[in-house]
């Protein structure tokens, strides 16, 4: 079930949106002229704040969608882009024309050229496009450089700013950007009268320039206001830091400086948009800016009716309001059932031997989420694992079984030592831990137990009827053979029964889940002892 909540007048006033999307939704990006909704099948969506309309667009295959103060950037699967709305100052990339559009229309300049793009951003009235070879292309307004192109004259056709950019970030109402090259070096170019470049200086640019602060830093994300940017910066314990440059919130001479307060967190998002900018943590907490100038949680937490059941993909800032978006799910119901299967040790297969001790854990969900199937590269992280404390272990496996630890440290250190890039990236966080348990489902080779329904053969993993189900996991403790099958004798049919197991791997109803599964799910948690907090699917359904 998707569920979104608009805030006005800096979070005082809440309210949530009646839309109905019934695809998953992959992200949302809000700005002025209204809010654009990408699902994960590539579906785009238009919302208008002014009459509360949503409108699919014709658009397919659609991977991103940004907006700006005037317009819609709209980045394809092929490549291709399109853009709409005013076109004031060049930005929607069609040439020299003031000529508003109301529907997508393609940037013909990059297909004459044979150029495929694979990111976007918006400002303002600017637009960036990063190409497949790595270029950094711009148009818009540049009476400051805010294209990153020398000059004092608005670009009406793309242009090219930059070689070997790996990422570029700007805001709804933003007047400058940054971008990031291969070397790990950080730019900004644009308006700079508060210090909103970072680059120690409030003087005016002739051209991107280099931002001291943040290149020997790990920044995880950008955004940027009118007259201030934010950086996320991750700190050797695995954490997330907030760095400001600019004058809203603090004086400033022009450098980023660090937001303090802010301890053992770690940032979903964070979406500026002109003198405001809105922040979600990965533990559901909402940061805005106070009357103070600094960012504390938002106090009505329980209004937002926000808990561990939503996954919380997006937060969106536009110049009048924040958009918070959640998709309901199970996440909580998993992350107690993995926690439950650890502590009762249940059915482990490996024993990690730390400095101080031994503990247990299930070698196929290490595997499932580190990505090492090798047998070899296993017993050498057991073995580097052998050379940490228990503490250590059990916050390894925190981090395995939930998707957050308070030591991301030891993370890092498995990176370096298997050359495993990004692991916290590709695996921590609520909806990586959903990932890499539901696509358990596709493991055909590892599944180690059979379900007899009606003579039909239902393959499945014991690991996952041992996490969902107290019935099979007091079956298999209970029982002296090593039998890996059993008769299911619950009156189900075989598609029935393909459709309860599949439940226990994605949490979820889908399209092909039988009605006679829905309507009777209240006596198949009961039979199959199944978290009772699951029971939320049934409301879900019924809405």
């Amino acid at each position: 079930m998707n569920e979104l909540w608009i805030f006005q007048n800096k979070g005082t006033d809440i309210k949530p949106l009646n839309i109905n999307i019934e695809e998953e939704i992959k992200e949302i990006s809000s700005g002025t002229p209204g809010t654009m909704i990408t699902t994960t099948n590539g579906k785009l969506y238009e919302y208008q704040e002014s009459n509360q309309n949503i409108k699919k667009l014709s658009l397919e295959d659609v991977v991103k969608a940004r907006v700006s103060f005037e317009h819609f950037l709209i980045l394809k699967s092929d490549g291709t882009v399109y853009s709409y709305g005013r076109n004031t100052y060049g930005h929607q990339g069609h040439g020299n024309s003031s000529q508003s559009l109301d529907s997508p229309k393609r940037i013909e300049f990059f297909i004459e050229k044979k150029i495929f793009i694979k990111d976007i951003a918006c400002g303002c009235y600017q637009s960036y496009f990063i190409t497949s070879n790595n270029d950094l292309y711009s148009c818009g307004y540049n009476i400051d450089c805010e294209t990153g192109v020398s000059g004092d004259s608005n670009i009406w056709i793309p242009i090219f700013v930059s070689k070997n950019v790996s990422r570029v970030f700007s805001d709804d109402y933003a007047f400058h950007f940054f971008f990031q090259d291969f070397s790990g070096n950080f730019y900004s170019s644009g308006r700079n009268g508060a210090g909103q470049l970072g680059i120690n200086s409030k003087s005016s640019v002739k051209g991107y320039q280099l931002v001291p602060d943040l290149c020997d830093k790990k920044v995880i994300m950008i955004s940027c206001s009118y007259q201030h940017s934010i950086a996320i910066i991750e700190n050797e314990k695995g954490f997330h830091e907030i760095w400001i440059a600019g004058g809203t919130f603090q004086p400033s001479n022009g450098s980023f400086r660090k937001v303090e307060g802010f301890n053992d967190k770690r940032v979903s998002c964070v979406s500026g948009c002109c003198w405001d900018a809105s922040l979600l943590t990965e533990d559901l907490e909402l940061y805005l800016p106070n009357s103070d100038k600094d960012y504390k949680p938002y106090p009505q937490k329980e209004s937002l009716k926000l808990n561990n059941k939503h996954k919380h993909l997006m937060i969106e800032t536009g110049r009048s309001n924040s958009i918070i978006y959640s998709v309901s799910l199970t996440f909580s119901v998993l992350q107690e059932d993995l926690q439950r299967a650890l502590s009762l040790n249940d059915l482990v297969d490996v024993n990690i031997k730390g400095i101080d001790g031994v503990i247990s854990a299930h070698k196929i969900f290490i595997e499932q989420r580190i990505c090492i199937k090798n047998e070899i590269l296993i017993e050498k992280l057991l073995e580097f694992l052998e050379t940490k404390t228990i503490k250590e272990i059990q916050e390894f496996l925190e981090f395995i079984y939930t998707g957050t630890t308070k030591n991301y440290l030891i993370l890092r250190e498995i990176e370096e030592e298997f050359k495993i890039q990004n692991i916290i990236e590709k695996t921590g966080g609520i909806n990586n831990l959903e990932k890499d348990f539901s696509e358990l489902f596709y493991e055909e080779e590892t599944k180690d137990f059979k379900i007899i329904c009606q003579n039909e053969e239902i393959k499945v993993h014991k690991f996952i009827l041992l996490v969902r189900s107290d019935l099979f996991r007091g079956m298999f403790i209970s029982v002296t053979d090593s039998s890996n099958q059993v008769s299911d004798y619950n009156n189900r049919t075989p598609v029935e029964i393909k459709s309860i197991i599949k439940l226990m791997y994605f949490g979820t109803f889908d399209s092909d889940t039988p009605i006679e599964v829905i309507n009777d799910f209240q006596d198949i948690i009961d039979y199959y002892q199944l978290n009772p907090r699951m029971n939320h699917l049934i409301e879900n359904s019924n809405k």
